[in-house]
């Protein structure tokens, strides 16, 4: 595997699993992110990722290495530690960056292995403002580390710069039957919705535009680094 694909991995087993971050005071912690059109780079690249967290929801995680960052936020009464729903957003920026569609069928194969009863799904794939763009619901009906089920929508975006994974995830009761959703539709729904407005731009860059106002209910996070 990969030492990409295996720091991607390790970000999804980090969310199935019994979480140990230490969350970062309020005086670690970064500013709010910006509305969309604000510059929020933080890096060389003139990529952007136009994200935030679903209102409401607080930091609880963050870190960052040579070309890599991840920050993860629960909803504001969540203790980080035992979490039922968590959202991440990832940057990868080590050449060459992966396609959309392979990252997510290796990780899939790696989850296979270590979940009872796993399943996934292709929910789209193709491209999003000229970036390519993949997004697939991982199932996982019985973790062994918790005894818990869990429902995974990830997407992720090959940018031209940097590679972009955005998680959502849920945790529920083992799920006994392979034909349960344990969340009803309209929450799968806005799950959706919540992806789907998620997109990265680049106003140096016509092929990618940046919005010309902000989005509502969105907001431009700079998730990238060197």
């Amino acid at each position: 595997m990969s030492r990409r694909c295996a720091i991607f991995l390790l970000a999804i087993v980090m969310i199935a699993c019994t979480d140990n971050h230490a969350e970062q005071s309020a005086a670690e912690a970064p500013a709010a992110p910006a509305p969309v059109g604000v510059d929020t780079k933080v890096d060389a690249s003139p990529e952007r990722l136009l994200a935030a967290p679903p209102s409401g929801w607080r930091q609880s995680f963050r870190t960052e290495g040579p070309g890599i960052r991840m920050v993860e936020f629960v909803p504001e009464q969540t203790n980080a530690d035992e979490w039922t729903e968590k959202v991440s957003f990832e940057s990868f920026s080590d050449p060459p960056l992966p396609d959309p569609i392979e990252l997510l069928k290796s990780i899939a194969d790696d989850q296979r292995k270590a979940c009872k009863k796993f399943s996934d799904h292709d929910t789209f794939s193709g491209v999003e403002n000229d970036y390519p763009t993949s997004v697939r619901l991982f199932v996982c009906r019985v973790n062994p580390l918790n005894n818990q089920g869990q429902l995974t929508l990830v997407k992720t975006i090959r940018g031209d710069s940097h590679f972009y994974v955005i998680t959502r995830a849920k945790r529920v009761p083992p799920i006994e039957s392979d034909g349960d959703m344990p969340i009803p539709p309209a929450t799968m729904a806005e799950w959706s919705v919540y992806l789907r407005a998620i997109t990265v731009c680049n106003d140096t860059d016509p092929r990618h535009p940046c919005p010309a106002a902000p989005v509502e209910s969105n907001a431009a996070t700079k998730v990238t680094s060197e």
